[in-house]
């Protein structure tokens, strides 16, 4: 989404391109590879991004396609690379572009509806970074939504299984997402604007080996639903690791829960970042009910009007640090 359509949007807005006047070249990798020239173009105008990419261009063709031709190809003008402006690796996203392409997003599936629900808490559910007591953590979040005398829909949901217009749809109404790190939170782009949260879970060892993961979610909070907040595993007994996949230096550092800047440092890039990212998490609790007491009632406030998103984000993130210590 951010690392695609969202280049593709603020490229076209710096270089004042009008939407459908526009002809994508399409060169996709991977699991897209054995399909032929013809499908790897046609996709985009066909697959769950379709409706974005129509109001984008009025064609895509295959870049590999032509670069097997023989022909001259002429271009009146011809854009290699993308803007970052809205990247969500981007350490300051541009704000007005970033929200006319949420807008823009919103615009593109309002035509898809998914209920009749006003407000709604959704729990990212991932069986590759799982919350280990995902069920009693959703029970708990329905009996502390009913203690608030909160009427909100409550949806368990695992994005990758559901199409685009589904996603954007459903994060247009809701109030409060929360799972674990992972682009399913990126959504949170698209959430009920001003007054919505988004909760971050990270897991065991995140501070020590890769302390600003996930900073790229709590840019696009603040952009987005408005206000952010953190939950970090604090405790090794409540973490399963893939250990298939983690480096012997990653799992001891992890089972000590300690490491020196010179053991770390050792460490590369990738071996930190799959460290915090092959776990599957047991959550407190006591821990998350907190964070999201707090979350529902900055909902609360911010909805009666006693502060709004615009100028208070930074102190009431400030007010409600990171929990699990």
């Amino acid at each position: 989404m951010f690392n695609g359509v969202g280049n593709i949007f603020a490229t076209m807005n710096e270089l004042g391109i009008k939407r459908g006047e526009v002809v994508l070249l399409v060169r996709k990798t991977g699991r897209y590879m054995r399909r032929s020239p013809t499908e790897e173009g046609s996709r985009f105008l066909t697959g769950p991004f379709e409706s974005v990419f129509r109001a984008i261009a009025n064609e895509t063709k295959s870049l590999s396609g032509l670069l097997r031709t023989e022909s001259v190809i002429c271009f009146s003008k011809i854009i290699i690379g993308f803007s970052t402006a809205i990247d969500h690796y981007n350490p300051q996203p541009s704000k007005e572009t970033f929200q006319e392409f949420a807008s823009f997003m919103k615009g593109a599936f309002q035509s898809f509806r998914v209920d009749d629900c006003k407000d709604r808490v959704v729990v990212v559910s991932r069986p590759d970074r799982a919350i280990i007591n995902e069920r009693e953590i959703v029970f708990k979040v329905s009996e502390l939504l009913s203690s608030f005398g909160l009427n909100y829909c409550l949806n368990v949901t695992a994005f990758e299984k559901i199409e685009v217009h589904f996603q954007i749809n459903m994060m247009t109404t809701t109030r409060l997402l929360f799972g674990v790190d992972g682009t399913g939170l990126m959504n949170s782009a698209f959430m009920a604007w001003p007054c919505g949260v988004l909760v971050h879970l990270r897991a065991y060892g995140t501070s020590l080996l890769h302390p600003l993961k996930g900073s790229n979610f709590r840019r696009l909070a603040l952009l987005g639903a408005g206000f952010y907040l953190m939950w970090e595993n604090r405790h090794f007994n409540s973490t399963i690791l893939n250990k298939s996949k983690l480096s012997p230096a990653v799992i001891d550092i992890l089972q000590r829960g300690d490491a020196s800047p010179r053991e770390i440092s050792r460490l590369s890039g990738h071996e930190r970042h799959v460290a915090v990212l092959c776990q599957h998490t047991y959550v407190s609790a006591p821990e998350i009910l907190s964070v999201l007491e707090r979350a529902l009632q900055t909902i609360i406030n911010c909805r009666q009007g006693l502060y709004t998103a615009n100028a208070n984000m930074i102190r009431i993130e400030a007010d409600f640090p990171t929990v699990g210590n």
